[in-house]
C-alpha cells in the first residue's frame, strides 16, 4: 500500500509542476504565439488553435525554446503550402 501512495504522490507532484511551469510561462507563450501569428503562416486560423497544434507536436517546453522561424518550419510540416511546394519542385 505504501508504494501505491508514493506513486500517487509523485504523479500529483508532476501534475503540479506542469501547472506551475505553464502558469509562470503563460505570458512568454502568448508573446511567442502572437509573434508567430504576425508572420502569417499558411492555413492559420487562430492563436489558440495554432498553439494547441504546435504544443501537441513539440511539447510545451520545446515550443517555448523555438524561434518564430523554427516554429514556421514545424507549422509547414503540419500545414504544407501547395504554392510553396510547387516552387520547390521547379527548383
Amino acid at each position: 500500500p505504501w508504494f501505491s501512495e508514493a506513486v500517487s504522490t509523485v504523479s500529483l507532484d508532476l501534475e503540479k509542476a506542469d501547472e506551475t511551469l505553464k502558469a509562470f510561462t503563460k505570458d512568454a507563450a502568448m508573446f511567442k504565439i502572437e509573434e508567430f501569428a504576425a508572420a502569417s503562416p499558411y492555413d492559420f486560423t487562430s492563436t489558440d488553435a495554432a498553439m494547441e497544434e504546435l504544443v501537441g507536436k513539440l511539447g510545451y517546453s520545446k515550443f517555448l525554446e523555438m524561434s518564430t522561424k523554427q516554429l514556421m518550419k514545424q507549422w509547414a510540416t503540419l500545414h504544407p503550402d501547395p504554392a510553396a511546394a510547387k516552387k520547390e519542385k521547379k527548383k
